[in-house]
């Protein structure tokens, strides 16, 4: 199946899959397992792949399908910052093949854009097994095709430039992902957050946000606070925390 399997850091322990139904749920079901650390579970294809709020994610073989379990985070409120950890660890192994990486983006709270093109999402669950608090950093990328029936712009890396299998792409993230994870605990989000403002998408500009109860706020997407919540400017309502929703770009 995988000629090449990628060289995982210490501590991280590979499951490669020709197919699963979703790679956060073998996850799941390996977490109780006290033989593994942390665990990385990788597939060619998932028939139940799925994003945030229970949305379908689209998984044909070719592109990359992964998720990686992390032990020992401790309070989940805090660990819910391991989303942006996740994108920073991606965006610079994806900018490791692209021709110009000037393009790449981070969109609050989970996705990474090319030119304010979808090409990799990322969905976080949490849980407890073996005595302590665990988190799964789910993601998807498009490495040689996307999806042409989706709300919003996607592309995927092939028609980037970017001709990198899923392999090495794997093996990239996650040495960036233990190394960023390791900073993260020593010093929480500040140690990521600059540099996921260094390629936040609508920073400083006019952006929507749709909440949890269907709720619709315009404003200026001003930072991101101690905890990673997004900071929005509202006309007429000052300024509003934002810790969960959708962002959109009018």
């Amino acid at each position: 199946m995988h000629n090449h399997a990628p060289e995982m850091p210490a501590g991280f322990t590979l499951r490669a899959f020709e197919s699963v139904g979703s790679t956060n749920d073998v996850a799941r079901e390996l977490s109780s397992d006290p033989s593994y650390g942390n665990i990385v579970v990788w597939a060619d294809s998932q028939c139940e792949g799925r994003g945030r709020s229970g949305r379908v994610w689209t998984s044909p073989a070719g592109n990359l399908y992964n998720t990686v379990l992390i032990r020992d985070v401790g309070a989940l409120a805090q660990a819910a910052s391991l989303s942006l950890v996740a994108a920073v660890a991606m965006g610079e192994a994806v900018a490791r093949f692209l021709p110009d990486s000037g393009g790449l983006g981070y969109k609050w709270p989970n996705d990474l854009l090319f030119d304010r093109a979808k090409f990799c999402g990322i969905l976080l669950e949490s849980g407890q097994a073996l005595g302590n608090n665990w988190v799964m950093i789910g993601s998807g990328v498009n490495l040689v095709r996307h999806p042409e029936d989706t709300p919003y712009p996607a592309t995927n890396l092939k028609a980037l430039g970017a001709d990198v299998g899923a392999a090495v792409l794997l093996q990239a993230y996650v040495e960036r992902l233990d190394h960023w994870i390791g900073r993260w605990r020593q010093s929480g989000i500040a140690a990521v957050r600059d540099a996921w403002l260094s390629r936040a998408v609508g920073l400083g500009e006019k952006i929507q946000a749709r909440l949890a109860d269907g709720q619709v706020l315009e404003g200026m997407f001003r930072d991101l606070d101690a905890h990673g919540v997004l900071i929005l400017d509202v006309p007429g309502k000052g300024t509003r925390v934002i810790s969960a929703g959708d962002v959109f770009f009018p």
